[in-house]
């Protein structure tokens, strides 16, 4: 092998590594949240209908994450692949800030059926976030220990018959 193959190998080498270097040096571009309230609580509500539990951390406030983790605890692999119906869409909202809180009032089609909620949002460290008060999660637990009673009721039922 000759001199000037073996400049030619080397110098393609370093070429080779110094791009190399460059291009996996560079870091990921940052996720850029939406960051007004209702662009904060429709994304929420898209990743929690999407099942996008994490992605749906982001946008939380610690009450609305400890729910979300309770929730992605709760449902199964197999509930999550079930057929279900579409989630609700969001027909309006309007939201009303003060200081570092905000409300929004929004209707939500679900199925035919229109319903009328509110999101509470908290801006934490500049950032809106979903927040689920205390006394929605007692009412939310209280809730879900019904349905669950009635589920087990119409099981019940049903080996009856």
């Amino acid at each position: 092998m000759s001199v000037s193959n073996i400049f030619t190998s080397v110098c393609f080498l370093v070429i080779a590594l110094m791009l190399f270097a460059c291009t996996s040096s560079t870091p990921p571009p940052p996720v850029v949240l939406p960051n007004t309230p209702e662009t904060v609580a429709r994304q929420w509500q898209q990743y929690v209908d999407e099942n996008r539990f994490e992605a749906a951390k982001q946008l939380s406030a610690p009450n609305a994450s400890e729910w979300l983790q309770w929730v992605s605890e709760t449902l199964t692999e197999d509930i999550l692949k079930e057929d279900t119906l579409a989630p609700g869409k969001i027909l309006g909202m309007t939201c009303v800030e003060n200081n570092n809180q905000a409300a929004c009032a929004y209707s939500f089609d679900d199925n035919g059926l229109v319903y009328q909620d509110t999101f509470a949002l908290l801006r934490v460290d500049g950032q809106w976030l979903v927040d689920i008060p205390k006394e929605a999660l007692i009412e939310n637990d209280d809730m879900i220990e019904v349905m669950i009673k009635e589920m087990k009721e119409q099981e019940r039922l049903k080996l009856e018959q």
